[in-house]
């Protein structure tokens, strides 16, 4: 029902329906800057799925996401981190300590901030 929603608001030029996790639809370098929150957390979008978020950004953009506590070792979120700085796709900018997110089922939840840039 969102995307039907959505997709009859005059504010997209073109709406296009994809899973994270898997290839989206979107060439390379595509956009300036991707920002994420609430979505790598328990039994959602996987860590591999920041490597095709990386691809579609441009050079020089940021990647602005947080990840649950629950799922960031778990998850393998450290290790995708460093492939990518190691395949020189993004660098490190900046991390929140561990915050409460005040999740409605889960208002004890913890999650991080991390900025990358995109190189």
């Amino acid at each position: 029902a969102g995307s039907r929603q959505a997709g009859g608001k005059p504010a997209y030029g073109e709406l296009k329906k994809a899973m994270l996790g898997g290839p989206l639809p979107w060439p390379d370098r595509h956009f300036r800057a991707f920002f994420s929150t609430g979505v790598f957390t328990i039994g959602h979008a996987p860590a591999s799925g920041l490597h095709e978020l990386v691809r579609l950004t441009k050079s020089g953009g940021h990647a602005i996401f947080t990840v649950r506590d629950q799922v960031f070792e778990s998850g393998g979120f450290q290790a995708v981190f460093d492939d990518l700085a190691k395949a020189g796709k993004w660098r490190p900018v900046e991390q929140s300590p561990w915050f409460r997110c005040y999740a409605i089922g889960d208002p004890e939840a913890l999650v991080k901030t991390f900025v990358f840039e995109v190189v």
